[in-house]
């Protein structure tokens, strides 16, 4: 099996370097684990301006750190309250 006769456009693409992705950053499991909190209660968020509050009461409670905080208004900024995740939504249990 020849994958050149199979895929060719995938190869050309491949060896372009068309479709490729930057990564920028990793974060650690311990980063992500501390981050995450914050990173839910903003995809609860129906409005950007609810995501900057968020931001700024963890802010200034310590939770997050300056740079951090600083970080997350960027990418608010730049690109979007859904840059951070799908909505999600409140998930209601009912107890009999």
């Amino acid at each position: 099996m020849d994958i050149k006769k199979l895929f060719p456009n995938l190869v050309k693409e491949i060896k372009s370097g068309i479709g490729t992705v930057k990564i920028d950053g990793i974060r650690t499991k311990e980063e992500f684990e501390d981050e995450s909190g914050i990173i839910n209660f903003i995809r609860r968020c129906e409005k950007e301006e609810e995501a900057l509050e968020i931001i700024e009461y963890m802010e200034k409670r310590g939770e997050i750190s300056e740079d951090y905080a600083k970080e997350l208004r960027e990418q608010l900024l730049i690109y979007g309250l859904r840059s951070f995740g799908a909505k999600k939504e409140r998930r209601f249990s009912i107890n009999p």
